[in-house]
């Protein structure tokens, strides 16, 4: 099975963050972990895999999104569950959102499909938030303050939140945290690329825990008609 996460830009000038890990019953190791530039490449990243091999992909981007303006109800409940945290999530709409709805629609080309509930087709798709998952993997609260602010401080919130990964990996997928790719990501200082390729890592974490646990121990924000997401239960 690969477990993936794909931290998608919403414009079309950033590259997007991605890794791929590959599941076993008895182990699990990193296949891919980087950057993509652009619509193709992403579809590329999916050319090789074999079509007897099921794909768990959790994209941090809107992937359902049928209102034209304003924000879907969703999005309006993580302001409603974790305003206090400071992990509401941004209004999506086909406007702002253009890119990742075309994503999802050339990912269904390949034969993905949007969905939460076991048994996964081959290629599933879901959608979910880094800010709640960190909030609930490390019982905290108020987020990792990484995304803003001056650089120096930045810098300092995205060491708490690598510490933190490594604890996780460590305790929970020892030999995930072994790997080079993984030890070399969660210590490099912070930087634009390397916050995506982060953000992605916990994004296919997060489709780890759903697949593993078939759905027990994640939960699922809003619905499959208006938009969804999965986060880590509490």
């Amino acid at each position: 099975m690969i477990l993936g996460g794909l931290d998608l830009a919403w414009g079309e000038k950033n590259p997007d963050g991605v890794c791929l890990l590959e599941g076993h019953p008895d182990q699990i190791r990193c296949r891919f972990l980087g950057l993509v530039h652009g619509d193709d490449q992403i579809t590329q990243l999916f050319a090789g895999v074999s079509p007897a091999t099921g794909v768990l992909l959790a994209i941090d981007a809107p992937v359902i999104c049928p209102n034209r303006e304003g924000s879907r109800p969703v999005d309006r409940l993580t302001h409603q569950l974790f305003h206090a945290e400071h992990a509401g999530a941004h209004p999506s709409n086909q406007t702002r959102c253009a890119r990742p709805l075309r994503v999802v629609e050339r990912l269904k080309a390949e034969n993905f499909t949007v969905g939460v509930e076991a048994p996964w087709h081959r290629r599933q798709i879901i959608e979910t938030f880094p800010h709640p998952c960190t909030l609930r993997w490390f019982d905290r609260d108020i987020i990792f303050k990484y995304k803003k602010g001056p650089v120096e401080q930045q810098r300092i919130e995205f060491a708490a939140l690598q510490r933190s990964l490594r604890s996780l990996l460590r305790s929970r997928l020892p030999r995930l945290a072994d790997q080079v790719e993984i030890i070399a990501l969660l210590n490099q200082p912070w930087s634009k690329p390397v916050e995506d390729q982060t953000d992605a890592l916990m994004c296919a974490l997060l489709a780890y825990d759903h697949w593993y646990a078939q759905g027990k121990m994640t939960e699922v924000l809003g619905d499959l008609n208006t938009g969804f997401m999965v986060i880590p239960k509490s």
